[in-house]
């Protein structure tokens, strides 16, 4: 970073300095960036501008200044001092792209335009050319120029990816002010493309749609962005509506996973050897955000083999019901039971109780099919074959579904999900420790349920989809390395796992997990952030060569880069339902972490403040569901005295704990080993190996040879 060039200047700028004197200036430097960190910003300002009087030739503590105004919402103050920053010298795209900002929150676009230009011929990065093209193409876009926009944003789009989303909603809205509906819609599409969780351009997507009476097309949109806003009843008027004129089911047409019949058979080729081990593990299925599996009215199933049907007395109904044949469960509303129909039709079993469909090989499998839920949004109800048994839990508006296996099992599937496809083997041997741990942590502290679930098989725990997503070399993996697990003090660690760290992972300490220690994800140590501006600075920047996470080099930019421009009548409607405060004046990071990931965020409006404490707040206020990660920067901008909107600058995907996904590809393909990847990212944990028993299956899945008389099923 640059701190120790400023410290440098600050120095040099002054006669010599006792050594006194040299610590109060590094003090003060430091507790001014923590009392940043920690929300006091009219303290820190204090610090900066004290540190601005001692060095009278440097820039720096008027950037630090100047982000603090912006932050405080004082606006028109932190205009000079960019103004001041930019004229010294060594200024450069970055300093003249945060002065046009500055002009645009303002409403002053003519000035932020000249500014914007200004930072194209002072750029000495990509990242600051393809930024001033960007936000001139938004200044003349706000200034009702769409065609000089077009000409700006352009540019932007060929200057590198990270920006590419984000310039082409702006190009898709511009295109729309010159009435050019085919070129909107293509640009709305490479957006979301880029960057699936844009949903400011899939709502203008969804809304173009239905303009030019393409219904289904519309109708899809919006069941996906009430997907990922369920409380949103705009959303859900307009699915209502648009239903009205769709002749059919709509949800027909949605992007559904569908599976005809089951792929794994008896004695696959190449298969890997079954575990012995006799541990196994409860799975959720069709479970929401909350970690709770969802209720079904219907699901048809097909076993690959021959199964028995068992009830929650332990008595066989079916001992050997055919194999490769599709049967049903549905859920009886007016009786309150739940039958259960073979290929024919047959009422085969009708129960108000908990019963199971096992296979009778080890190697068995069962699809769950075309389910059919009272709610289809904040979960993926496609079909999944799954291995092991599945237990059906009936309750008053239906039935739950849990998946009863091997953990080795549910491995080949978890850890195939993790990863995309094509990652290094080194990658999958370190996600099968990881996913192991989390599995066996769940295990260990699974809260009494009626379900007896276990874990979940939604990414709040850890996406599973059984043998629909298993692959090869992480079936290889989790068998290569079965038994090793991460310990703390002997027993299993509880770890956490994020897609991209953007540059450095998270300290655990404020979430209580002390053992989850921030490192940096590059080959060489980097400089961790000791100022504000260097905050900034690292969020506008395109992320370094050396970084794991950009190694693999197939991975989405959007993961380590990403920018959002947030409408405040959005973020209005959402802050109101938790906590009535009328117009949004302002947003600001009232806490942040030492990587300078959001902790608190405080929204201030005309009523009243909020403060919305953790990452799922945050994101529900700003995003619902679809919040990369708190690692970023907000810049506000006005449109008169009113705040019309607010752009996100942000690094990383997820909560930035522990395992580094894509830094772990990223090292993999660079020829480290799992055990280098894993001591990396857990430097205080060890990896142990589980005693392997050589026994048989757990009695739970094993399946019976005669109908028993009465007994009863293992929990």
């Amino acid at each position: 970073m640059k701190t120790a060039l400023l410290l440098a200047l600050l120095l040099a700028s002054r006669p010599p300095l006792h050594s006194a004197a040299a610590g109060e200036i590094e003090e003060t430097m430091s507790s001014s960036f923590e009392a940043f960190l920690d929300g006091r910003s009219e303290e820190a300002y204090k610090g900066y501008r004290y540190l601005s009087i001692v060095a009278a030739s440097s820039a720096a503590p008027q950037a630090n200044m100047a982000v603090l105004n912006r932050d405080m919402g004082q606006i028109k103050e932190s205009l000079p001092l960019w103004i001041q920053v930019s004229l010294y010298g060594q200024a450069d795209g970055f300093v003249w792209n945060q002065r046009a900002w500055t002009y645009a929150a303002l409403d002053q676009m003519a000035e932020a335009r000249d500014a914007f230009l200004k930072a194209i011929d002072r750029a000495s990065q990509t990242a600051e050319q393809a930024e001033a093209n960007f936000g001139a193409g938004l200044a003349y876009l706000s200034d009702s120029q769409p065609k000089a926009a077009l000409a700006a944003l352009r540019s932007a789009l060929v200057q590198g990816p990270y920006i590419i989303p984000a310039a082409s909603y702006l190009t898709a809205l511009a295109s729309l002010a010159i009435d050019d509906r085919p070129a909107a819609m293509l640009y709305l599409r490479e957006s979301l493309d880029l960057e699936p969780l844009n949903l400011e351009a899939l709502r203008e997507l969804a809304q173009l749609y239905e303009e030019i009476g393409e219904t289904r097309a519309a109708w899809r949109l919006y069941h996906r962005l009430l997907g990922f806003e369920p409380e949103n009843g705009e959303f859900e008027k307009k699915i209502a509506k648009l239903a009205r004129y769709i002749t059919g089911d709509p949800e027909r047409s949605l992007p559904i996973r569908r599976i005809a019949r089951p792929v794994l058979t008896e004695g696959l080729k190449g298969a890997i050897e079954p575990s012995r081990s006799t541990t196994t593990i409860r799975v959720g299925l069709f479970s929401g955000a909350d970690s709770s599996p969802r209720t079904a009215q219907r699901i048809y199933f097909v076993s690959n083999s021959q199964f028995r049907l068992v009830a929650g007395s332990g008595d066989a109904v079916r001992d050997e019901a055919p194999a490769m044949t599709q049967w049903e469960v549905a859920f009886r509303g007016e009786s309150g039971v739940v039958e259960v129909r073979d290929s024919e039709g047959n009422i085969v079993f009708a129960s108000k109780q908990p019963f199971r469909v096992i296979p009778l090989p080890r190697d068995g499998s069962i699809l769950i099919k075309s389910a059919l839920f009272e709610r289809t949004f904040g979960f993926d109800i496609g079909d999944r074959e799954l291995r092991g048994a599945i237990k059906f839990i009936p309750n008053p508006k239906g039935f739950k579904l849990v998946n009863e296996l091997p953990l080795e099992d549910y491995l080949y599937g978890a850890v195939a999900a993790a990863l995309p496809t094509g990652s290094p083997f080194e990658a999958y041997r370190a996600q099968s420790i990881i996913s192991r741990t989390i599995a066996l942590w769940h295990k260990e502290n699974a809260k009494p349920s009626l379900e007896g679930v276990e874990i979940c098989d939604s990414p709040s725990c850890q996406r599973y989809l059984g043998v629909s997503e298993e692959m090869r070399d992480a079936s290889r993996a989790v068998a290569a390395t079965e038994g090793l697990r991460l310990t703390l003090g002997g027993k299993i660690a509880p770890v956490r796992q994020h897609e991209n760290c953007g540059g450095m992972t998270e300290d655990g300490a404020t979430s209580g997990l002390s053992h989850l220690v921030s490192v940096d994800d590059s080959r060489l140590p980097q400089a961790r952030p000791r100022a504000p501006i260097e905050i900034e600075r690292f969020l506008h920047n395109f992320p370094g060569k050396d970084n794991f996470c950009e190694a693999a080099g197939f991975l989405p930019s959007a993961q380590s880069r990403w920018v959002r421009i947030l409408k405040t009548k959005d973020l209005e409607r959402r802050a109101n339902s938790i906590q009535a405060i009328d117009r949004i004046i302002h947003i600001r990071a009232a806490k942040r972490s030492r990587t300078g990931r959001i902790q608190t965020l405080e929204v201030i409006g005309t009523g009243g403040r909020l403060l919305l404490e953790g990452e799922k707040a945050i994101s529900d206020f700003l995003s619902p569901a679809s919040l990369r990660s708190t690692l970023f920067a907000i810049q506000p901008l006005l449109r008169g005295h009113r705040a019309e909107r607010f752009i996100l600058w942000g690094a990383g995907t997820g909560s930035g704990l522990g395992f580094c996904k894509a830094g772990a590809i990223g090292q993999a393909s660079m020829g480290k080993d799992s055990a280098s990847i894993l001591a990396h990212y857990f430097p205080k944990l060890a990896v142990q190996n589980a005693a392997r028993a050589a026994v048989a299956l757990d009695k739970t899945l094993e399946p019976r040879t005669r109908k028993p008389r009465n007994p009863r099923w293992s929990r």
